[in-house]
């Protein structure tokens, strides 16, 4: 039977931009980039990210991240810590990844609302 807490609470997965972005939002500070070149970047895993797992309702992370516009694939990788997202930089331009990881709330939030196609 579901629990109707977990119900009320909107899925990443909802299709919400405003959910989705403030997921992005959260998820941006348990990740540090490693690597990063025009269309692959490997980001560390902060393990603050465990307490943001129930956000997605049983779905998977890798899931959600590919559907967002220009995600080709992601690859987690438990034992490393570490995602490498595989991007167009054609729809996500390189720089918007600093931006999103790094940046300020504010900067965080437009570059995610950007990449929605949501500006």
């Amino acid at each position: 039977m579901s629990d109707p807490a977990c119900l009320a609470t909107p899925s990443p997965l909802s299709g919400d931009d405003a959910t989705t972005i403030e997921t992005l939002l959260e998820l941006r500070r348990e990740l540090t980039p490693l690597h990063h070149v025009p269309g692959r970047i490997r980001l560390r895993l902060g393990f603050g990210l465990v307490r943001l797992l129930p956000r997605f309702n049983g779905a998977s992370p890798e899931g959600w991240l590919g559907r967002l516009p220009g995600i080709l694939d992601v690859r987690f990788n438990p034992a490393a810590a570490s995602v490498v997202i595989e991007y167009d930089p054609r729809q996500v331009p390189p720089e918007s990844w600093n931006r999103l990881i790094e940046g300020d709330d504010r900067d965080a939030k437009a570059t995610a609302r950007s990449l929605l196609g949501r500006a």
